[in-house]
């Protein structure tokens, strides 16, 4: 008798690999409180991305972004922006200055990026690089943008929303005007303070009452 034996072939298992490559096209705006006061700060995220939202992590190195998006103050508070030293928001989204260092590793900043905003506002924060590493301008889209409702601050002064007409006719009603109390950027504040105000100067008639 003959004996005889079989042995099944190896099966090599062969594993596809695709190297996708990411190009940042834009910015998209991350981790920012939805609310916050006057005055107060904000740290916010950014990641260099490509249109389907990829993160680039070949974008590494000192970046010069420009920041745009928040207003200032009644009384001229201009928003900054704060990575190691500190710059103000551009007046429009896409100027070239001022800008700012912001550090990044892996596609994502590596340092601290953080807002003080100062004007009571819906604030659309969005950056810009006026030449990205690839040789284009870098943006971002209004839908990578970030939006924060920033509120009037702590009760500071009281102005005139609507000041009094002067001079004012006798005997005729005194035209309406509104005093709102504001804190210490312009804004409207919050506040249930009860205000007396009071006329300086002048003489009252008979039926008049300060």
């Amino acid at each position: 008798d003959t004996i005889t034996s079989r042995v099944a072939p190896a099966v090599t298992a062969v594993a596809n690999t695709a190297v996708i490559d990411v190009d940042a096209t834009n910015f998209k705006l991350l981790n920012t409180p939805v609310s916050i006061n006057a005055g107060a700060n904000a740290a916010v995220t950014i990641n260099a991305v490509d249109v389907n939202l990829n993160i680039d992590e070949d974008y590494i190195g000192d970046r010069s972004l420009v920041f745009s998006g928040a207003a200032a103050s009644p009384k001229g508070n201009k928003a900054t922006v704060t990575s190691g030293l500190s710059v103000d928001f551009a007046a429009t989204y896409g100027a070239a200055t001022p800008t700012l260092i912001v550090p990044f590793a892996a596609g994502v900043n590596s340092v601290q990026v953080v807002l003080t905003l100062y004007k009571a506002e819906i604030a659309v924060i969005r950056a810009y690089e006026t030449i990205g590493p690839y040789g284009v301008a870098i943006g971002t889209p209004t839908a990578n943008s970030r939006s924060i409702v920033v509120n009037g601050g702590t009760a500071n002064e009281l102005f005139w929303k609507t000041s009094p007409v002067t001079p004012t006719v006798a005997n005729a009603p005194w035209n309406p005007f509104v005093v709102s109390v504001a804190d210490a950027y312009g804004n409207t504040a919050p506040s249930s303070v009860l205000v007396t105000i009071g006329i300086v100067g002048g003489s009252l008639g008979a039926s008049c009452t300060n």
